[in-house]
C-alpha cells in the first residue's frame, strides 16, 4: 500500500525505531509527528477520492505505528492522541493488553485505560463481543470511573456505548442489571459531560422489552436529576453552564429520550422555507417513504456523504421515496469553495444561498429549514449527519443512521418501508441487478 504520498508516515516510523529499539519512552513531539504524518496522509486519500473504510484506516495506523514495538513506550495521553486511529489497528489485542495491566489500578489512571480498552476491543472478531460486555461491566463498575466521569477524562466511553460504538453490545452487557449503569451518571456531572452521557440511551434502547423501557425510565430519571441540579446552580463541576443543562433537560423530555420516537407518529417539524414550494408541511409527504438527512452547509461529513446521496435518488427514482435535507438557520453559510458568509441577522439571504448552493453541490433532493433546531431533540439529535426513516404512514421506522456508514441499514429500512406500504422495491444498492423485490 506504500504511495508517494505514504512517505512521511514511513519516515516517521523510521524515527519512533530508533528510538522504541533502545527502549526509551517516546517523547510528545515524536508522537504528535506520527500523528500529524497519518493525518497529512489521511487528507491526501479523501482528495484523490480514495474512499476511507476501516481498513484503509487500519492501515494508516499500523504504518504510523510500526516503529512501536511495545506500547509500554507510550503513556495514556500519547495513546489517547493515537486513540482514532489505534481503534482500527491490528495491533488493537496487544494494545488492550497491555491496558489491562493499568486498567486494574484503582485510579483515575486505570479509568482511562478502562476506557480504551472499551474502545480498541474488535467486537466482531471471535468472542469479541463477550471480551467487550465484560470490559463495558468492568469499567461500570471500577471504583476511580465516577470521578473520572466527572473531571471528564473518561467521557468517549458513552460514545463507545452509543450509536457510534456498540450500542448493540453494551445492551447486552446491562440487560440483566441496568442499575449498574447508574454508576455512570455520578452527581457533578458537567454539562458536556450529560449531553455526551445520552449515548446511554441508545443500549437501553437497544435492549429487548421489558428491561428497555426499565433501563430507559432509570437512566432519563437519572440524567433528569443531574439536568435540574445543573440549572439550580447546585452542580459542582464548574465546566457546567444552566443554559447547557437547560438544554439537556429539554433533550431529556423529547420523544426519543422518552422512548416515544421509533414506532411513532412523526414529532412537530415546522418549515421556514423549502426548495419546493409544493412541500409546506411533512404532511404532503404521506404517501411516500421519506428520507429525513439532517445536515448544514459548515458540516463537512454531511456534505462528503453527498455523493452516496445522489446515488439513492437515483436508485430510488422510480419508487415513491423522497429525500429531503432537513437543516435551521445557522446564521452563517459556506458555500462551494468553503467560504463562510455570514446571515445572522438575514434569514432571506440564508435561504437564497441555500437555493444557490444546491446545483452546486449537484444536490438531485429537496431541503427545507425547519423551526426546529437541526440538533433535533425529538430525534436525539447530538451530531450530524443523521439519517431518520419515516415511513407512507408517517411513522418514524429508524433513527440515528449515518448516510454512508450505515448505508446497506439505511436501504433495508427504506426497502422494508415500501414492501410494508404495498409497493414494490428494487434489490438493495450496489448491485447490479435492480429488479423489484417485494416480498424479502
Amino acid at each position: 500500500m506504500t504511495t508517494p504520498i505514504r512517505t512521511w508516515i514511513i519516515a516517521c516510523a523510521t524515527v519512533l525505531a530508533s528510538s522504541a529499539a533502545i527502549g526509551v519512552p517516546l517523547t510528545d513531539e515524536e508522537v504528535a509527528r506520527v500523528r500529524e504524518g497519518i493525518m497529512t496522509n489521511y487528507r491526501a486519500l479523501q482528495e484523490e477520492g480514495v474512499e476511507i473504510t476501516e481498513q484503509v484506516l487500519g492501515e494508516l495506523a499500523d504504518e504510523g505505528i510500526a516503529g512501536i514495538e511495545d506500547f509500554g513506550d507510550l503513556s495514556l495521553d500519547q495513546i489517547g492522541s493515537l486513540a482514532s486511529f489505534l481503534a482500527y489497528s491490528a495491533r488493537r489485542g496487544e494494545l488492550v493488553e497491555h491496558l489491562s495491566g493499568i486498567a486494574s489500578q484503582e485510579t483515575g489512571e486505570g479509568a482511562v485505560a478502562m476506557m480504551y480498552i472499551a474502545t480498541f476491543i474488535d467486537a466482531d472478531a471471535e468472542g469479541g463481543a463477550a471480551q467487550l460486555e465484560d470490559a463495558f461491566r468492568r469499567a461500570a463498575a471500577h471504583p476511580a470511573m465516577p470521578g473520572a466521569l466527572v473531571d471528564g477524562s473518561t467521557l468517549n466511553l458513552y460514545q463507545s456505548m452509543g450509536r457510534y460504538g456498540r450500542a448493540d453490545v453494551a445492551a447486552a452487557a446491562f440487560d440483566d442489571e441496568p442499575e449498574l449503569m447508574l454508576r455512570l451518571l455520578p452527581d457533578g456531572l458537567s454539562s458536556v459531560g450529560l449531553r455526551s452521557s445520552s449515548f446511554l440511551l441508545d443500549a437501553a434502547g437497544a435492549m429487548d422489552a421489558p428491561a428497555s423501557d426499565r433501563a430507559r425510565t432509570l437512566l432519563r430519571e437519572r440524567m433528569l436529576e443531574i439536568a435540574t441540579a445543573g440549572m439550580a446552580g447546585e452542580s459542582a463541576n464548574e465546566s457546567g453552564s444552566r443554559s447547557s443543562y437547560t438544554s439537556s433537560h429539554g433533550f431529556l423530555n423529547g420523544a426519543f429520550a422518552r422512548g416515544e420516537l421509533v414506532d411513532h407518529g412523526l414529532p412537530a417539524l415546522d418549515i421556514l422555507w423549502s426548495s419546493d414550494p409544493e412541500i409546506s408541511s411533512f404532511g404532503d409527504l404521506r404517501g411516500s417513504v421519506v428520507v429525513l438527512d439532517f445536515w448544514a452547509t459548515w458540516c463537512g461529513p454531511c456534505i462528503a456523504s453527498f455523493p452516496h446521496m445522489r446515488e439513492m435518488v437515483e436508485h430510488y427514482a422510480d419508487y415513491p421515496v423522497r429525500l429531503i435535507g432537513v437543516t435551521s438557520l445557522q446564521g452563517r453559510h459556506y458555500g462551494l469553495e468553503r467560504v463562510r458568509t455570514d446571515t445572522s441577522e438575514n434569514p432571506e439571504l440564508e435561504y437564497e444561498l441555500m437555493a444557490e448552493l444546491m446545483p452546486q453541490r449537484e444536490m438531485t433532493w429537496d431541503v427545507v429549514f425547519t423551526e426546529q433546531s437541526v440538533y433535533n431533540q425529538d430525534f436525539g439529535i447530538i451530531g450530524i449527519p443523521y439519517v431518520a426513516v419515516v415511513d407512507a404512514e408517517g411513522i418514524v421506522r429508524k433513527i440515528a443512521l449515518h448516510p454512508t456508514l450505515n448505508a446497506d441499514e439505511l436501504d433495508e429500512a427504506i426497502r422494508d418501508a415500501l414492501v410494508d406500504a404495498g409497493h414494490a422495491a428494487p434489490g438493495p444498492m450496489g448491485h447490479d441487478e435492480h429488479s423489484d423485490a417485494t416480498e424479502r
